[in-house]
């Protein structure tokens, strides 16, 4: 591929960025949702009436959960759960690679597994490994607290749920099904070549081609489908659709379930893999993870909705949860004050910048 021609590729990348809404910055998309998230906190007395949302969790799921904890409340649930163990940070590379395959053995797991952060976000850090070296190599760059997880093979959904406190159950307020992003080879043109020449790859494209840098100039076989990545995290490049199509009695069944489990749980977002949709409905899934209050409804991120549509239902998902929110704090649940907030904040700041 030309250099000229790459450039105008990444010319046109950019021009989509900024004309599909579901590519912009966090400080373009996010600015109307402070408002109203700071007009909540107004109506309502301050910034308790979200950090009362969820009891249970720490700093009430705010700022800087760590995935461990979590997945360590979900514990009655194993059957739901993905196996996963926390590995400690360690300076000495050898050591920590000794420490990872003893935890593959006391959980009795294979290749490939998961790594991930601690403690993190919008999938920064997390790595799927398929081998002694590559996880070595991924040791050898996270150095801070990691979580082992099973590797769960199928397809990743984004189930938000909600309870009212005093209800019995709680509901599904949005499913996300989250696809890879695909090119069909065509005998022809390399996979850069595929990933620059496709309408909705191309925005992407920096982040594809690093996926795959290894295997830019392949030229696959007609019909050969290609993934350009594998987390289920949509700025790392995955497609986000509406799955509401997917809900039913038996899958909000099991959702409730597993929050059930975890004490004073009452809003947020599952990331559940099954083997396919059927298996999905029946209930038949694991949770690979858990997010609280600042986590999305993320179905929004289809490429078929408007922006005003978006806005409404996260504005709708603010709203839900500063009524749980209102509702804890008349049964007792004085939630975290800002100044604590701030202070977790600074905590885990210097404690990223020590390596911990």
């Amino acid at each position: 591929m030309s250099p000229l021609r790459r450039w105008r590729r990444r010319l046109a990348g950019w021009s989509l960025r900024w004309r599909r809404w579901e590519f912009w910055p966090l400080w373009a998309f996010y600015p109307p949702i402070v408002i109203w998230v700071s007009w909540l906190v107004l109506r309502h007395g301050g910034v308790s009436v979200f950090t009362a949302v969820n009891t249970g969790l720490w700093k009430a799921g705010v700022i800087g959960a760590s995935k461990s904890r979590i997945l360590a409340a979900l514990a009655s649930c194993s059957d739901l759960v993905a196996r996963s163990r926390l590995l400690a940070p360690d300076d000495d590379l050898d050591r920590r690679c000794e420490s990872l395959a003893q935890a593959m053995g006391a959980l009795d797991v294979h290749w490939p597994v998961v790594l991930k952060p601690d403690r993190g976000a919008r999938g920064q850090g997390v790595g799927i490994v398929r081998g002694p070296e590559q996880a070595r190599a991924h040791l050898a760059i996270e150095t801070g607290p990691l979580v082992l997880q099973e590797y769960v093979p199928g397809h990743e959904y984004g189930v938000f749920y909600a309870r009212l406190p005093g209800e019995a159950r709680g509901r599904i307020f949005s499913i996300t099904d989250k696809r890879p992003a695909v090119v069909v080879g065509d005998g022809r043109r390399s996979i850069e070549e595929l990933i620059y020449d496709d309408p909705r790859a191309v925005a992407l494209a920096r982040i594809y081609c690093e996926n795959l840098r290894e295997r830019l100039e392949e030229v696959p076989a007609p019909g050969q489908r290609v993934p350009l990545g594998e987390l289920g995290t949509h700025c790392r490049g995955a497609i986000f659709l509406d799955g509401h199509h997917l809900w039913t009695e038996a899958l909000e069944r099991a959702v409730d379930r597993l929050a059930s489990a975890a004490e004073g749980f009452h809003f947020g977002r599952f990331d559940l893999r099954a083997c396919s949709e059927r298996a999905l409905r029946e209930g038949r899934f694991k949770a690979i993870e858990l997010n609280g209050l600042v986590s999305e409804a993320a179905h929004v991120y289809d490429p078929s909705y408007s922006l005003l549509a978006a806005y409404r239902v996260l504005f709708r998902q603010w709203a839900l949860a500063a009524e749980i929110g209102r509702r804890q704090r008349r049964r007792g649940h004085p939630g975290t004050g800002f100044r604590q907030i701030l202070r977790a904040a600074l905590d885990i700041r210097r404690g990223v910048a020590a390596g911990r």
